[in-house]
């Protein structure tokens, strides 16, 4: 993948990331296989940019953002994190590798990338109030204790859209929207300036997904943040992402900016996943292009393009050849033949 040269224009920066984890068997459970869950993963997020992660379940997406919050160890390939302001001990301007900090950096590290998680109630912890659980990082990393800190869960929880009088109530006494917000002043609270937000709005009505969605883009010209949006719902990454990665078995299978995937995919898959996203009006809805078969097993994926099983476009090539992700002006695929297929694009789906 192309990346900028300009080392202050990107906050994260993410080459070859693998992911694998040991498939074990017997009693002195000796190591028989791996899964590949991420496998080669290479993009970059820029400063205030909204990079979504789009695919089906078990295509690597959540993988790779625990990665990036280092809550797992990748296998290979390295994270640089460019903070814009280097208060973390061991950073160097322009950017340092993350992929194997030791423990005091990475704690210190996490001050910089927070998580938003997919299930608002499992995520907060029952038995504490909201003061509690949007304070506790204030607390734990010692920024803010008392008076000082109960000052800050109200100005965060202002921010997302809680009233002051909530402070000391319980998780199960919100809804679950509001409960989805306590986790964002979670996060916020403690200054981030990257956040990786796993499915944060899968779990809610829809109603309630479009009110999460303009908050999160209302707090990210607030506080100028950077996103890592990792969703399976085309429809919801198309009105909230800058830029778009599509990934399937553990790789990124085509990356653009969101108008440019949406009018013009050029991976089979990509143009699957949109032909069957929900269209506000169906009658203006193109033919949906449904895929064969299951997605393969990571522990032994196709050879060549891992597509290939699924896709109506297969020749003899790709069965033994991996194509690599490659393209111009920002729009990139993994594909031998994207640019003979020419995938038309689907009507009423861009307005």
């Amino acid at each position: 993948m192309e990346n900028s040269s300009n080392t202050d224009d990107f906050i994260l920066r993410v080459n070859n990331l693998k992911k694998y984890f040991p498939v074990r068997r017997g009693i002195l459970q000796r190591v028989i296989n791996h899964v590949r869950a991420v496998d080669g993963v290479s993009f970059d997020i820029k400063r205030r940019e909204t990079l979504s992660l789009v695919g089906e379940s078990g295509s690597g997406k959540s993988t790779v953002g625990r990665l990036l919050a280092r809550l797992d160890d990748s296998t290979e390939g390295s994270i640089v994190f460019n903070p814009g302001v280097n208060d973390v001990p061991g950073y160097s301007v322009g950017g340092s590798d993350i992929t194997h900090s030791d423990p005091s950096t990475t704690k210190a590290l996490r001050r910089k990338i927070q998580l938003i998680f997919q299930d608002p109630y499992s995520s907060l912890n029952p038995r504490m109030k909201t003061a509690e659980i949007i304070g506790e990082p204030l607390f734990v990393n010692g920024i803010a204790r008392g008076r000082v800190l109960y000052d800050k869960v109200r100005e965060y929880m202002s921010s997302v859209g809680l009233r002051e009088d909530q402070m000391f109530n319980y998780p199960h006494e919100f809804s679950g929207g509001q409960r989805q917000r306590i986790g964002i002043a979670r996060a916020l609270i403690i200054e981030p300036e990257l956040i990786v937000a796993d499915e944060p709005v899968s779990a809610l009505d829809s109603s309630v997904q479009a009110q999460v969605l303009n908050l999160l883009q209302d707090l990210q010209k607030q506080y100028g943040l950077s996103f890592l949006f990792i969703s399976h719902d085309l429809s919801v990454v198309k009105h909230i992402s800058d830029r778009i990665a599509v990934m399937y078995l553990g790789r990124i299978v085509e990356i653009a900016e969101t108008d440019e995937l949406f009018t013009n995919p050029k991976h089979p898959y990509t143009e699957a996943l949109i032909s069957v996203a929900p269209v506000p009006n169906p009658n203006i809805r193109g033919k949906p292009v449904i895929l064969q078969g299951d997605v393969p097993s990571p522990i032994d994926p196709p050879g060549g393009c891992a597509f290939h099983p699924r896709c109506r476009y297969a020749a003899e090539k790709c069965k033994t050849e991996t194509p690599e992700l490659q393209g111009e002006n920002g729009h990139q695929v993994a594909c031998h033949f994207s640019e003979e297929l020419h995938l038309q694009a689907l009507e009423g789906f861009h307005t």
